[in-house]
């Protein structure tokens, strides 16, 4: 299993990391069967799954589970923030047969999406409470629930923040992001850091896409 930058054509393409090349370890089990009269079944020991996370520092993490009833198994790392995100994530699946003949297919995929809440600090209207994280008014598209992403940018505002966690509370959420040409400040209050059993990035990552602050 690896990873490969972007390319065109038959120029690019370059490897950034894989299963096995000494930072990430070897696969310990096999992903595909030669010689197999049958597909591999849902319940059984040569079940398959595969989890692909990009945080929005654009660290991938891939996970692996091996057998119907096995755990999912952190099999591969890769840094990707030195490369441009694309607008849109294309998933495709290719394979080489050689001079045997080999069958691969796919099914019971799923596709989600986890989307960060921004802070608007009231951009976009009706905010009774500037600075204060309680107030849904402050936040797009909504006040932070416990495991969800947060991403401090410049998208809303423009000059620097004072976020009220609020004293006494304790907000429990999965990661923060940071990245503006300005500062965040958060006071009072507990930041608890859970992946509330969503695989992923945990904890705080600071950024430069859009300046350094």
């Amino acid at each position: 299993m690896a990873v490969r930058g972007p390319g065109s054509g038959y120029s690019g393409y370059e490897f950034i990391a894989a299963t096995g090349d000494g930072t990430n370890a070897a696969l310990t089990e096999q992903l595909d069967f030669p010689g197999s009269g049958s597909r591999p079944s849902q319940t059984g020991a040569d079940y398959r799954h595969v989890e692909i996370l990009i945080t929005p520092t654009n660290q991938l993490t891939v996970w692996l589970q091996f057998g119907a009833s096995g755990a999912l198994t952190k099999v591969l790392e890769a840094d990707l923030s030195g490369y441009l995100r694309p607008e849109t994530l294309k998933f495709g699946f290719t394979s080489g047969t050689g001079g045997q003949t080999e069958i691969h297919e796919l099914r019971a995929l799923t596709v989600a999406t986890l989307v960060a809440n921004l802070w608007d600090n009231g951009a976009n209207g009706g905010d009774s409470t500037p600075g204060d994280w309680a107030t849904p008014a402050n936040w797009n598209p909504d006040v932070p629930v416990t495991g969800d992403d947060i991403l401090f940018d410049n998208t809303f505002v423009s000059s620097d923040q004072t976020v009220n966690v609020g004293v006494g509370a304790t907000r429990v959420i999965r990661s923060i992001q940071i990245d503006a040409p300005f500062s965040y400040t958060l006071n009072n209050g507990t930041l608890e850091f859970s992946d509330n059993g969503v695989p992923g990035f945990v904890g705080i990552a600071v950024t430069q896409t859009n300046g350094v602050g």
